[in-house]
């Protein structure tokens, strides 16, 4: 799951234990998104009984199941929390009366797509982006139903740090020698968040005693992805100071060994792991682009960096020999677990669904 997943996991588990709510949760098909909520005391309906569904099943079946589904439910609220969904529910929302919140989790970027969103978004009754980024590429600056929730976290479920000693365990256990300083990135292999950038500032650190570490995995089924992923390793292998993890599930223990988070997506609607490398002390470096800039300098201590690999090297470099100091880094902490709490979140929702 990416971090769009986790944010949505987290609402409904809140909600979950509300006794003033009843609620189903419908996704395409089963995944891992599925099982986590399935865990929750929620419902859980599917638009499709097969891992794949093909196009005509999506674009002609996939409306009319939802339709099926919101008429014998019969919600109040129908909470969408995908853009990419808007077209199953048009048909339901023409028949049936319900309200509609819009949660929008990414940036507007496709331009033959711009047309139809920004159009159709209007028939929502509340719309919320996850930053000041995404409410922007919507250009709807005079929308007043057009608010702003960042994502919040379930801090309860973060782990501590490694100390010392197991820092040192750790480290033999995944290879990089005790003197090294360790450059991490999170998140999914794609060509948008584009680890080729890394890897070549890796190729042009090669001398220094600095490990790369990259932890993710090629997340979605096409050939697109599986072969930047290949390609990627492919360029990577004859270097000594990178290595590949593939998916954790433990990431504390890599944040606790790290020396800065180094992430070179193209765009950010959000940027989740720079809340985690707050949390763990880790100060970042990233692109300047969509929410990056908005969440590195107003919450997550750290720099950005302009398109060339060059820029890179010099800014890691920069960022190793000039850390934040620890109290800094530690007022940082208490303020991310105040400023995104989960509560804060579900009290939030609470009132636009009351309202």
């Amino acid at each position: 799951m990416g971090g769009a997943e986790l944010s949505l996991s987290d609402l409904i588990k809140g909600f979950s234990v509300k006794s003033d709510y009843e609620i189903l949760v419908v996704l395409p098909q089963s995944g891992e998104l599925s099982k986590r909520i399935s865990e929750f005391s929620v419902e859980v309906n599917h638009l499709s009984s097969g891992l794949r569904p093909g196009r005509l099943e999506k674009f002609f079946f996939f409306p009319l199941r939802l339709f099926s589904i919101i008429k014998k439910f019969n919600p109040d609220i129908i909470h969408l929390n995908t853009k990419g969904a808007i077209k199953y529910l048009l048909l339901s929302r023409i028949f049936l009366k319900f309200k509609w919140i819009q949660h929008i989790r990414g940036n507007l970027i496709k331009k033959d797509a711009r047309l139809f969103h920004q159009t159709v978004i209007g028939l929502s009754d509340i719309r919320i982006a996850i930053s000041k980024s995404v409410r922007r590429s919507y250009n709807r600056e005079n929308d007043r139903n057009f608010h702003v929730l960042y994502n919040a976290f379930d801090f309860s479920t973060f782990s501590q740090k490694l100390n010392e000693n197991g820092e040192q365990i750790f480290r033999k256990e995944v290879g990089i020698p005790h003197t090294h300083r360790v450059i991490l990135s999170v998140g999914r292999i794609s060509p948008i968040k584009r680890q080729h950038l890394l890897v070549a500032a890796a190729k042009e650190l090669s001398s220094e005693p600095i490990t790369f570490v990259i932890c993710g995995d090629v997340a979605f089924d096409n050939p697109y992805e599986k072969n930047y992923g290949k390609e990627l390793r492919r360029i990577a292998k004859p270097l000594k100071n990178i290595i590949f993890t593939g998916w954790q599930s433990e990431l504390y223990k890599y944040y606790s060994i790290a020396d800065l988070l180094v992430h070179t997506a193209y765009t950010e609607a959000f940027g989740r792991v720079f809340i985690e490398a707050a949390y763990y002390g880790v100060p970042v470096i990233a692109t300047n682009r969509g929410a990056m800039a908005e969440i590195i300098n107003g919450w997550a201590l750290g720099r950005l960096f302009s398109e060339d690999p060059s820029n890179l090297s010099e800014s890691i470099t920069s960022a190793l020999n000039d850390p934040p100091d620890a109290a800094v880094l530690q007022n940082r902490k208490k303020q991310i677990m105040l400023d995104f709490t989960i509560d804060n979140l579900l009290q939030d929702l609470d009132e636009f669904y009351k309202n």
